[in-house]
């Protein structure tokens, strides 16, 4: 357990560290004035040095998951639940107008969250939504009851959140991962996810970054073929967009050519 959490925290800095890269630009695609809080130039270095690696993947989907939240409160949303919450800022810095009436879940491994939540407030940062920390195995049968003791309303709608998660899962936790949140997801609720396509896996420019992964012990472990299906299998009214499709999704601007880099990748959405 000592080993995975260590693995988590690190590739949570990565996306912290591609999320502060992002702000060097003068119209950074994706707002997060706290991600340089969250990692050193040494994260940058490691992961920004990977061939192969899908790095445009975390200021995208960073952004579609922004866009959703911001819809979903639009219409009356009022639950928000990250899974793999890791170094995301978005309780901090979605300041909405609505955002004192949102709560806020975030679900990681024991101390993921509490250590960054550390870092942000001794910079006095602090939470625009009300947050709710839970510290649950999403591989692990109990965390739909941790979230439920934690205060969500299974009856009222929500918005859910697996950035950079799935890839780490085999297939049949995904499955069961989808399986058990559609259940829990009352009329109305919303979904936002990235994943692999299964052509990562065979693409030759993958190989040199699916090896370091191996390396490292926290290997990618799941592509799908068709993430529009996959996720309508599951009841959602799905919409899945490639890297270079991402033009004709309607919630977010056309992202800039510097990031339509990230090859094999679905970012998909949904609603109940």
């Amino acid at each position: 357990m000592i080993n995975e959490i260590r693995s988590v925290m690190s590739t949570s800095n990565w996306t912290a560290a591609l999320r502060m890269a992002e702000q060097q630009y003068p119209h950074p695609y994706l707002v997060d004035p706290f991600a340089e809080l969250l990692c050193s130039e040494g994260d940058l270095a490691e992961i920004g040095g990977q061939p192969g690696a899908p790095l445009s993947s975390v200021v995208l989907r960073g952004r579609l998951g922004d866009e959703v939240v911001w819809r979903a409160v639009g219409r009356g949303v009022r639950q928000v639940v990250i899974l793999g919450a890791g170094s995301d800022t978005r309780a901090y810095r979605l300041a909405m107008p609505e955002a004192a009436s949102v709560t806020c879940f975030e679900v990681d491994l024991p101390g993921q969250v509490p250590a960054r939540d550390v870092v942000l407030r001794a910079h006095g940062a602090r939470p625009a939504m009300r947050q709710t920390v839970v510290e649950a195995d999403l591989c692990a049968p109990g965390w739909p009851d941790a979230l439920r003791a934690a205060g969500r309303d299974p009856d009222r709608a929500t918005v859910w959140l697996l950035e950079g998660l799935l890839y780490y899962l085999p297939p049949e936790r995904c499955d069961a991962l989808l399986d058990t949140l559609s259940g829990l997801s009352a009329p109305g609720s919303v979904i936002a996810l990235d994943v692999a396509r299964t052509s990562f896996f065979e693409a030759p420019e993958s190989r040199d970054y699916l090896d370091f992964l191996t390396a490292r012990r926290s290997p990618y472990l799941t592509g799908i073929a068709d993430a529009h299906g996959w996720l309508a299998g599951f009841g959602w009214k799905a919409d899945a967009y490639q890297c270079d499709q991402l033009d004709l999704c309607e919630l977010i601007p056309p992202p800039p050519a510097r990031l339509l880099t990230c090859r094999h990748i679905w970012f998909a959405t949904g609603i109940r």
